[in-house]
């Protein structure tokens, strides 16, 4: 702490009062600097009550002793802030209130893989007394390993605990995996459905985009001359209004190719939303997304997985959702021939393991045919005897 007169103005003194506050996480001194006009002794009076106003946040914190709540700050500021989606950081900060209670006094560096074991196990039995599923705790658990590599990169800590930490196991549930067959009898109904119940559906079945990607969409990220359809956003909701969002990887940000059949649809729906604006008149907002509420501002997320309900109830089908068709989207062009580095660019995917593991399912047509090769191999050895 200092207070130091730096000059006279007009027979006042000009003080430099300076208060020490230790250190951040990253080692660098925190001040607060005020200048004063007065007397010696107002200075010192201002000084003292500076003091007193500030001297709660004067504890040093070093990369040495923080906790892991303090660390859970930071990474929060430092880490979500600039690369996590939104809806995802809101996720996170739930979360980490429920590790604190359990581990955010425990200095950062002391965390070992047992401690976090026990941290899991707490969590599986619930802080609050109710238990949660090994799916649950496997988000914490990516949580963690999450925010130790990125401390490890920041050198706050040596290496990653969790590493040695028991990985909760969850068995995977059988996927409902919908046909060839439920696909072209969507198709065949949504051909009986308005312009704009088509153009979505029949949009998504032809491109596997998100639900959110199909909200987001606008017309000035469609290229008609080369046939493309840019994937620059989706929206999400958050807290119960609809924000905007980058894709959650850069591998999302990408190119999708449409044919002439879905070129010549989306004319068709331009024309008819162009009729319908000019009805409108001054009522319509003006927005540049090609799918639209009643007065042209964004759908919701939810909006095109209703209307695929709504037609699967009318015409009494089979039972999917729009990850579902991303499914069969994906099955259908390798049963095609289409490399698995083709379908994983086309749907978004930061690596091809996402798109072998969850995407691409082998059909009974399939199955059946690698039977018959080896009944062929059977008996072509047999007339061979």
């Amino acid at each position: 702490m200092s207070c130091k007169r730096i000059k006279v103005r007009k027979g006042v003194g000009v003080y430099d009062i300076v208060i020490e506050l230790g250190y951040d996480i990253h080692g660098k001194r925190k001040r607060i600097r005020r200048r004063f006009c007065g007397s010696m002794a107002e200075a010192k009076k201002e000084e003292a009550q500076l003091k007193q106003k500030y001297y709660h946040i004067g504890e040093t914190v070093n990369l040495v002793n923080f906790t892991f709540e303090e660390y859970s700050a930071f990474f929060l500021e430092k880490y979500c802030d600039r690369y996590i989606e939104k809806i995802t950081k809101k996720d996170y900060i739930h979360m980490l209130k429920r590790i604190n209670l359990i581990i955010g006094n425990k200095k950062l560096k002391k965390i070992d893989s047992l401690i976090l074991n026990e941290l899991y196990e707490t969590l599986k039995i619930g802080v609050d007394g109710k238990t949660i599923s090994n799916k649950s705790v496997l988000h914490y658990y990516e949580l963690i390993n999450k925010m130790f590599n990125q401390a490890k990169k920041w050198k706050f800590v040596d290496r990653n605990p969790n590493i040695d930490a028991e990985r909760p196991i969850v068995i995977k549930k059988q996927r409902n995996i919908i046909s060839f067959e439920d696909l072209k009898k969507l198709i065949k109904c949504v051909e009986k459905e308005s312009i704009k119940y088509r153009t979505i559906l029949l949009l998504d079945i032809v491109t596997g985009l998100r639900r959110g990607e199909i909200a987001a969409l606008r017309w000035s990220w469609i290229d008609w001359d080369n046939k493309t359809i840019n994937i620059k956003a989706s929206l999400k909701v958050i807290d119960g209004e609809v924000d905007e969002e980058r894709p959650k990887t850069n591998a999302a940000i990408r190119q999708v190719y449409i044919s002439d059949v879905i070129i010549a649809l989306l004319k068709e729906y331009k024309e008819w939303q162009n009729n319908y604006i000019n009805t409108l008149g001054e009522k319509w907002c003006g927005t540049d997304r090609i799918f639209t509420d009643k007065y042209g501002k964004h759908i919701y997320p939810g909006t095109p997985y209703r209307i695929l309900k709504k037609i699967i109830k009318k015409y009494e089908l089979n039972d999917m959702t729009f990850h579902d068709i991303r499914h069969v989207y994906a099955t259908y062009l390798n049963s095609r021939g289409v490399d698995i580095k083709s379908i994983s660019e086309l749907l978004g995917h930061s690596n091809t393991n996402i798109t072998l593991d969850v995407y691409t399912h082998a059909y009974d047509e399939r199955k059946i045919e690698c039977a018959n090769i080896f009944e062929n191999l059977i008996s072509e050895s047999i007339e061979d005897n």
